[in-house]
């Protein structure tokens, strides 16, 4: 058998709602792409194989017909794809190797730029509510006052994804597989687009004051990070750049072509009502 004969093999497997099953050809494509023995060449080969399957699913569940995807998406769809792009991740940072120079640079131009649109989230949010406490009209009533945030990497369009002259040293679709992640996350919340904390108790912060750590998002296997090896110790990592690496399926390579972060800040008033919040007269 040849070696790509086993990697297409391990594609499919990936593929399996059988966790077990799905969990021992992960291990077992990781150590294929991680051997020293395994070329360049190889590596394309195989994220062209998982890339073309990702591809196929899409298809079959509307992507290219631009409608909702959730009527036709499965379960095993969902597991498939949350499993072919997270091994495509992998992929990728093994395909990059060592981060070149260039690459160093843009992930902290990255870090940095998501750093600064977290801060002005957090500075907007401090501002409008303390123009809402200060408004004359506003009366609390027992309605609990939350800092609703937003940051995202929002790829729903070929803009959002700067072409860089190693493209096609990976051979990646760079633009459908982003469009792919975002979409995913919009339509089925397969993946949590949003780099902060969606909601924060105003009035229990209010003491304290607001800082950045408490609007981070909730990452997920930080400490197997390349963002974490030495190629980048001297970069500042962004708790939202490490979200995007760790809690979304988007490799270094990916990262460094991002190029369209939108940002939100809103202020919303909730109150729950229950059967005991009104008491109905009997004689009625």
């Amino acid at each position: 058998m040849s070696k790509i004969d086993l990697v297409s093999i391990l594609v499919r497997l990936l593929c399996e709602l059988d966790d077990h099953e799905s969990d021992l050809a992960e291990d077992a494509l990781y150590d294929f792409v991680s051997n020293s023995n395994t070329s360049l060449s190889e590596k394309q080969d195989a994220l062209a194989l998982i890339e073309r399957k990702i591809k196929h699913i899409a298809e079959n569940i509307g992507f290219f017909e631009e409608e909702d995807i959730s009527v036709r998406i499965s379960d095993k769809d969902k597991f498939a794809l949350y499993s072919l792009l997270v091994a495509r991740r992998y992929l990728m940072d093994q395909i990059m190797g060592e981060p070149s120079k260039d690459y160093v640079e843009r992930v902290s131009y990255q870090s940095d730029k998501l750093a600064m649109l977290m801060a002005e989230c957090l500075k907007q949010g401090t501002e409008m509510w303390d123009a809402v406490q200060n408004s004359s009209s506003f009366k609390a009533n027992d309605y609990l006052q939350y800092g609703e945030y937003v940051l995202e990497y929002k790829a729903d369009s070929c803009q959002a994804v700067l072409a860089l002259e190693d493209d096609d040293a990976y051979g990646s679709a760079f633009p459908f597989i982003h469009r792919l992640i975002y979409t995913l996350g919009e339509q089925i919340n397969l993946f949590d687009n949003n780099l902060m904390k969606k909601k924060l108790i105003l009035d229990a912060l209010a003491d304290k004051g607001w800082a950045a750590e408490v609007l981070l998002s909730e990452v997920t296997s930080w400490d197997e990070s390349v963002l974490f090896t030495p190629a980048f110790e001297k970069i500042k990592i962004c708790p939202a750049l490490l979200a995007l690496h760790c809690s979304l399926p988007y490799s270094i390579p990916d990262i460094v072509r991002m190029n369209n972060f939108v940002s939100r800040t809103a202020i919303t008033c909730e109150k729950s009502f229950s059967e005991d919040t009104y008491h109905v007269n009997d004689d009625m």
